[in-house]
């Protein structure tokens, strides 16, 4: 395939994937407003921006057998956990253990999922959490998400004082 190609089809996925999201998003919202057939016409229309995007990815032979799917999922998520850790490093100006540890503390990340900050009492990364509903609908043969809530890692983690209060016991 060629570079412009494939270039061409990646930002048509992404596009028709931005969609897809949006219009799933509108039709929450309009079910919301009691407006249902608002909403299954912006259901209709993210079905139709799946299709693109799918067609899109399995043009680019991004779309594999399951184990090998979730190998590519694992290994999004441990390039961010590498991204992240390589700024510590950096940060420390060396590889030495006890120095990173200290130069990963209060550092912040910018994410996939939003900003991560690296907790100095117990190393936690605190980070947004997803939290809603999956239900059954019509338009697919696989549970999707509703009612999707952003909530902060402060929100869902114990405090440190929490912490301490626990590892005293």
């Amino acid at each position: 395939m060629r570079l412009m190609t494939e270039k061409n089809l990646k930002d048509a996925f992404a596009g028709e994937s931005q969609a897809h999201m949006k219009y799933l998003i509108f039709a929450e919202g309009a079910k919301k407003e009691d407006l249902p057939n608002v909403a299954r016409l912006f259901r209709a229309i993210a079905f139709a921006e799946q299709v693109h995007a799918t067609n899109h990815l399995r043009e680019l032979g991004d779309i594999k057998k399951t184990v090998e799917n979730l190998q590519k999922g694992i290994d999004g998520e441990t390039y961010e956990a590498l991204e992240f850790f390589f700024k510590a490093v950096t940060k420390a100006g060396t590889d030495d253990v006890d120095s990173v540890i200290k130069a990963w503390e209060g550092l912040e990340y910018d994410g996939l999922e939003g900003k991560f900050v690296m907790r100095a009492c117990d190393h936690q990364a605190v980070y947004p959490m997803y939290f809603g509903a999956t239900k059954k609908t019509p338009q697919y043969d696989f549970v999707i998400a509703s009612d999707i809530k952003t909530l902060t890692g402060e929100e869902v983690l114990p405090t440190c004082e929490e912490i301490a209060k626990a590892r005293k016991k």
